[in-house]
């Protein structure tokens, strides 16, 4: 099976992904894995183990990174001292590719090539650049930790809206 369960502990997925990706390769299929995470997960160990042995073995992975600006309530400066997500992946020998995670074109299109990198042996971390307007569980309050000026800015940003007035224009 291609299709893995959730995983309810952040990032633990990674490093399955990268070894279903490499057992791929060892079988010289012509496909990729696919791991969807949160900017958070880019603070765990399990994404750093499983982006170092994807870069070492070069395995047919994209890594999906939505990057929210925030993991639950910590602000995405606050959990690293990166500048992006993206550039985490030099350090792997892994491919970064940063992107206006609200247009719903230019995801589609860097998943694609994404997707090519991969499949030529290269592994890719897609940083897609978003925010969470909503609260991130039942129990989170973003009032405690965000203005509502921050969140009125994002809603012009909307890529629902967005891609609404793209079609309308075509």
């Amino acid at each position: 099976a291609n299709i893995f369960g959730l995983a309810i502990s952040i990032g633990s997925h990674i490093p399955v992904v990268t070894g279903k990706g490499w057992g791929m390769k060892l079988d010289n299929q012509e496909a990729i894995t696919f791991a969807n995470l949160g900017d958070g997960a880019t603070s765990t160990g399990a994404f750093h183990e499983g982006l170092n042995f994807a870069g070492v073995l070069g395995v047919p992975a994209v890594f999906f990174c939505q990057n929210n600006q925030y993991a639950i309530s910590m602000p995405f400066e606050e959990q690293t001292a990166a500048d992006t997500v993206a550039q985490k992946a030099l350090a792997y020998g892994v491919d970064g590719i940063r992107v206006d995670g609200n247009d719903v074109l230019a995801v589609y299109n860097a998943v694609q090539e994404a997707r090519q990198r991969a499949l030529n042996g290269n592994p890719v971390l897609v940083e897609a650049v978003t925010y969470r307007r909503a609260a991130h569980t039942t129990s989170d309050d973003p009032t405690r930790y965000r203005t509502d000026d921050e969140v009125d800015d994002w809603e012009d940003r909307d890529p629902l809206q967005r891609y609404r007035n793209f079609l309308q224009a075509a």
